[in-house]
């Protein structure tokens, strides 16, 4: 049932008289944080967002007498995650370990679902979230710049590292958490208090750290989501406008995950070889990714209808591979969602994919001029990371989707709001 929306007074920006109030400049307070202490120690996205979320949420259920209004898609799809993810123990390689993760997975969506409800709420949001969370992301940024232009001086004296044995790769979490954040934030930005010149000044500055960080940062997959997200949030006014096109789309999207399987061997065995020597590529060990979404997808279809259960990349000994590119013969994680979703659930996980997909897209179709290119590049982009990146179950990296999600969320009821 949907609840009705929890409505609090307004108040002047740092009125904290009341202890309702309180709870909201606190929450704000550790929101603005987030993004400086995950530059510092990317993995607190694993647990930071989902506990001020479920904290935030239970404190106004306490001080307001109700519960936020729920979303019923942001609710299905985490339920029908961790649903599957505890079912897959029955038939998975390691079943106590895959129900263990299973309830972190559940946790973790749980909490970014609080955070998501509570950034959605009808209140008087103080002032100043809308001007110091960006300020606190381009600290980010001027920080991941500056450790990847000093080749990680404060890793360095932090871990007391010699410079010959720093890896500028550790600064990857950071640099892709930047870039993934990066639009939602400047749309925090177009609601701040700031005046116009001081709000083009913040804008150059941001362009300046992402131009810095693109130009010397090892993280291809931060330049695919800068590029991505830029080319969408471009686009949008195309789909907005176009049933064709948001067709397209949804089908191109869907076909790819039904499809992926088959596809990446076609990839594997046409341009691993090509790849392998191209500089770009090369840096981002596109052969060694081409060769391991091969057996994957191979091992995957072995069991095609429900997969090998939750992580189960993990527990598998030995691939069936000449190892031409990547020197072992297993893998934690397929570095591919999609490939994960397929090998751990199936055919199963994989039309569940394409119809969350989906629903989040018509969505998204469906939201104005101003949050709708900021989602859909948003999505798009988070999307693409996670085809060409981390384990899909990763703390951190769900942690940063909650994030984004629930930002987005915000802007795009307020833009509703506005618009009413």
């Amino acid at each position: 049932m949907h609840n009705p929306e929890i409505s609090v007074p307004e108040l002047p920006s740092f009125d904290i008289k009341t202890p309702l109030y309180r709870a909201v400049i606190v929450f704000c307070v550790v929101l603005c944080l987030t993004p400086l202490l995950q530059t510092l120690a990317p993995r607190i996205l694993g647990f930071l967002p989902a506990l001020a979320g479920l904290v935030f949420v239970a404190a106004l259920r306490i001080l307001n007498g109700r519960w936020p209004p729920q979303n019923r898609l942001y609710i299905t799809l985490a339920l029908a995650t961790g649903s599957l993810a505890a079912f897959s123990s029955l038939w998975s390689i390691d079943p106590g370990f895959a129900l263990e993760r299973a309830l972190k997975i559940a946790a973790l969506l749980c909490g970014g679902y609080a955070l998501f409800t509570a950034l959605r709420l009808n209140i008087a949001w103080p002032r100043f979230l809308y001007g110091a969370f960006p300020l606190a992301l381009l600290g980010a940024g001027v920080l991941c710049a500056v450790e990847l232009w000093s080749h990680g001086l404060l890793y360095r004296i932090w871990r007391d590292v010699d410079i010959s044995s720093y890896n500028p790769s550790v600064a990857n979490r950071a640099v892709v958490s930047f870039a993934l954040l990066l639009l939602p934030t400047l749309g925090f930005l177009r609601l701040s208090s700031c005046g116009l010149v001081q709000k083009r000044l913040l804008q150059c500055a941001f362009l300046a750290v992402s131009i810095a960080i693109a130009l010397t940062t090892q993280s291809q997959s931060a330049h695919m989501v800068l590029i991505v997200a830029g080319l969408f949030w471009l686009a949008f006014p195309v789909f907005s406008n176009s049933k064709t096109a948001q067709l397209a789309l949804i089908t191109s999207v869907s076909l790819g995950i039904i499809l992926s399987p088959w596809l990446v061997q076609l990839l594997y065995s046409g341009l691993a070889g090509e790849v392998h020597t191209l500089p770009w590529f090369a840096d981002a060990y596109a052969a060694d990714r081409l060769e391991i979404w091969d057996f994957v997808a191979r091992k995957a279809l072995e069991n095609p209808l429900y997969g090998f259960g939750l992580e189960a990349t993990r527990h598998i000994k030995h691939f069936d591979t000449a190892m031409l590119y990547t020197p072992l013969d297993h893998v934690l994680h397929p570095h591919n969602a999609v490939l994960q979703i397929w090998i751990e659930f199936g055919a199963i996980g994989a039309l569940g994919l394409c119809a969350a997909v989906t629903a989040i897209l018509r969505h998204i179709f469906k939201l104005d001029k101003q949050a709708g290119p900021v989602c859909l590049a948003a999505f798009m982009a988070g999307f693409v990371a996670a085809c060409i990146s981390y384990g899909l179950w990763q703390g951190w990296w769900l942690g940063l989707f909650s994030l984004l999600a629930a930002l987005c969320g915000h802007l795009a009821r307020n833009s509703k709001k506005t618009a009413s």
